[in-house]
């Protein structure tokens, strides 16, 4: 059985599980530390690593591509080498960009451009939609839209919602407001 215990302790771990509330116990630790300190010289560190994942800006697909090479060597000198990426399919080109700026630039290209393509707005460019309750559907919609924009709201659009089936009109509104930065 001496054998066996010896064998249990120089045994190598396998496994490193971390204990995720050890940032806790150094906080506690640190201000323990601290607090002998006067109250003008405290200084506590806290690890506030959050990673925040930026989404990268949504696909755009073209079609009728005539000349590939063509199209990249714009695309490099357009918006760098690293900052798109292109998978095709039999008829249509899928190019993914990575900054918001470089997806930007592509959309006005294309634009200048005539191309057919098809892409989905991107997120800080959405309005946030927010829904009025219990407003009489008569109620213009120019008159809300006014007394937003007189609490300091800029309102894109005003829209009465209406009953899917008969198509008359709720005492619902929804009101599309201005991306803040």
């Amino acid at each position: 059985t001496q054998k066996s215990n010896n064998k249990i302790k120089n045994k190598k771990k396998l496994f490193i599980s971390r204990n995720r509330y050890e940032v806790l116990s150094q906080v506690e630790n640190q201000a323990e530390n601290s607090s002998n300190l006067l109250a003008g010289q405290i200084d506590i560190d806290i690890d506030t690593n959050v990673n925040v994942q930026n989404k990268p800006p949504p696909p755009i697909f073209v079609k009728g591509v005539a000349d590939f090479p063509e199209l990249c060597t714009i695309l490099i000198e357009l918006i760098g080498v690293d900052n798109f990426f292109c998978k095709s399919s039999a008829d249509k080109l899928k190019i993914q960009t990575s900054n918001p700026d470089s997806y930007r630039a592509l959309i006005h290209f294309l634009k200048d451009e005539n191309a057919e393509y098809h892409t989905y707005q991107l997120r800080e460019d959405k309005p946030l939609r927010i829904v009025i309750r219990n407003l009489h559907s008569s109620t213009p919609t120019k008159i809300i839209k006014e007394e937003l924009e007189v609490r300091l709201f800029e309102v894109r659009q005003v829209t009465n919602v209406l009953h899917k089936v008969n198509k008359n009109p709720l005492p619902l509104f929804f009101v599309d407001l201005e991306p803040t930065p």
